[in-house]
């Protein structure tokens, strides 16, 4: 199968990204040079994944009419997929969330929280479900109502995050939620407005209208903007606060896809698939260093990294018999 060595290499670049974020890259060395990776650029990395999985959705379901919206066997196939590594890692990593002696608490409704918004950096999963469910119940709609909806949910969600991360707002907001940040980084205000950007470059084929080198500006002009607002951030919270979703994303992560998408260096070599197993499987490996070791934070990213890439080649290798791993 012939793919786009660009667009996985970007994946890579960003399961790579992610991988320092857990880690707390540098934050042992330079405080403040980590902030504006670890609460600015790095967050670039999960919306990017959003509107990939958007843009190949829609291929999936409906490959000759987008508009349509007819469902195809791909896109059952695709839903089945998702779901099925959700169990698996959920299994997988059962073991750090569903003991009592994990820190998770064992009431009833924390379980079933956990079990629907998913185990740390599983999140990701059950909101490209939900993304993906909603985008198929509007699929008869118009672009322009998927462009509002998205715009939307992505300015309540990033007002939700700032509310809460500037002390806005008080717990009565989590309502039932165990944890603040699942109010707003979920399926709905999170997880769709970056899905729907990838439907919508994908049906509209915006990536067309631009030349590389103007997106490449845009992606320049993306880079300071993040940089600029996780800066203010870091400002006005003196480092204490962190942010999972900014405002300034919504401009470079569509134009970083973009611009993976308009080369199109073809190949063979499943290099997206090494990104995918490697987002999954890094956790393993901090859980572990950090219970048997005193590494800190960039000796610990430096640890991870290598020993998370083989184990993420020897997922690939598994998952050629069990093709639910990654």
């Amino acid at each position: 199968m012939q793919r786009n060595i660009a667009l996985d290499g970007l994946k890579i670049t960003l399961a790579l990204m992610v991988v320092a974020l857990h880690c707390g890259f540098l934050t042992d060395l330079a405080p403040h040079a980590s902030y504006l990776l670890i609460h600015g650029l790095f967050r670039a990395a999960v919306p990017v994944f959003f509107i990939i999985n958007g843009y190949f959705f829609w291929q999936a379901l409906a490959p000759r009419n987008p508009d349509a919206g007819n469902a195809t066997p791909a896109c059952r196939d695709w839903f089945y997929r998702i779901v099925l590594l959700y169990a698996f890692w959920m299994l997988f990593y059962a073991v750090f969330w569903l003991p009592a002696d994990t820190g998770v608490p064992t009431d009833g409704w924390t379980r079933l929280v956990v079990l629907l918004f998913g185990y740390y950096h599983l999140w990701y999963l059950p909101a490209t479900i939900g993304a993906a469910a909603l985008t198929w119940l509007i699929r008869h709609r118009s672009a322009g109502l998927m462009a509002t909806l998205a715009l939307l949910t992505l300015l309540t969600g990033t007002a939700l995050q700032y509310a809460f991360s500037y002390h806005l707002a008080g717990p009565q907001l989590t309502g039932l939620l165990p944890d603040k940040t699942m109010v707003y980084r979920n399926f709905l205000l999170f997880g769709l407005p970056y899905f729907l950007c990838g439907v919508l470059l994908q049906r509209c084929q915006l990536g067309s209208r631009l030349s590389p080198a103007a997106i490449g500006r845009l992606v320049l002009l993306g880079i300071g903007l993040v940089l600029l607002e996780s800066y203010v951030n870091y400002q006005l919270t003196g480092g204490k606060e962190g942010f999972d979703m900014l405002l300034s994303l919504a401009l470079l992560c569509p134009a970083l896809f973009l611009l993976a998408n308009s080369y199109l260096l073809r190949g063979s070599a499943p290099l997206g698939r090494l990104a995918a197993a490697l987002y999954f499987i890094h956790p393993l490996f901090i859980h572990l260093l950090h219970r048997y070791t005193e590494l800190k934070a960039t000796p610990l990213t430096l640890a991870v990294i290598p020993v998370s890439l083989v184990a993420a080649l020897l997922l690939l290798q598994l998952n050629q018999r069990l093709r639910l791993l990654v």
